[in-house]
């Protein structure tokens, strides 16, 4: 029996490698999260083993990992960068780390970045320096970001956000579960860094028409103007590089 440790078990992408994972045949899914109610709702729902577990709190995880083949690794960047090299020691017990990084972070470590960009760098050169076996799954944009919306569109017609025409190529989080899935259960994908996109490149607006049309509303995106615009631009401005590995998987 394979053990296969899921950190962000209740989180959009955690939870669809924890879905996919389970009911295989000779693996056992260990899901990890601070909630204990949501992580005992998921554990039931699809039969796995749940333990409570924080990634800030390096302290608690040696339960999680204890006798763990892989890991999947959803880090809690920029909040957590302070205690970031204990909990990857922690974690890297296990043989196999398999760790959600982004689109945009900077091939060399003395490459200027900040935000998330420098959080997922920072988190990405610990875990190669410390995992026996690791893996990048690097995502563009998450469809499911746009859940932050929905008490605009639920109120009304508009959406005030910033950056009308930044475009990004969405990805749904089945399809990062699907390669980190590959990743934590085959051999090959030592050293591998996948940039995972999807098909085109939408804006802002037209993300916001999309959802328009298909609740059959007229949605107007507002643009809330530049000042919001570049505090948020690290974070939100993919950099389209290939990944080190060349490998694309779209």
């Amino acid at each position: 029996m394979t053990t296969i440790v899921v950190t962000g078990a209740t989180g959009s992408v955690g939870g669809q490698v924890v879905a996919q994972l389970a009911g295989r045949r000779g693996v056992e899914v260990r899901a990890v999260a601070r909630n204990a109610r949501a992580l005992g709702d998921l554990a039931r729902r699809h039969g796995v083993e749940p333990c409570v577990a924080d990634l800030t709190a390096p302290e608690t995880l040696a339960p999680a990992v204890e006798g763990a083949e892989a890991v999947f690794l959803v880090y809690p960047s920029v909040a957590g960068d302070g205690v970031a090299a204990d909990t990857i020691a922690a974690l890297s017990r296990a043989r196999r780390l398999v760790y959600l990084s982004a689109i945009g972070v900077p091939p060399r470590p003395d490459d200027t970045a900040s935000g998330i960009l420098a959080s997922h760098a920072l988190l990405e050169r610990l875990v190669r320096d410390a995992a026996k076996e690791w893996t990048f799954v690097r995502g563009g944009g998450f469809a499911t970001n746009t859940l932050a919306w929905a008490e605009q569109v639920r109120r009304g017609d508009e959406v005030r956000w910033f950056g009308r025409s930044i475009a990004r190529p969405l990805v749904h989080e089945a399809d990062l579960a699907e390669v980190a899935v590959r990743a934590l259960l085959e051999e090959g994908h030592e050293g591998a860094v996948y940039e995972i996109t999807g098909p085109e490149r939408v804006t802002h607006e037209q993300q916001v028409a999309a959802i328009g049309a298909a609740l059959g509303r007229p949605l107007r995106f507002v643009d809330v103007g530049r000042r919001r615009r570049r505090r948020c631009s690290t974070a939100c401005r993919p950099t389209w590089r290939g990944a080190s590995s060349g490998r694309r998987w779209r």
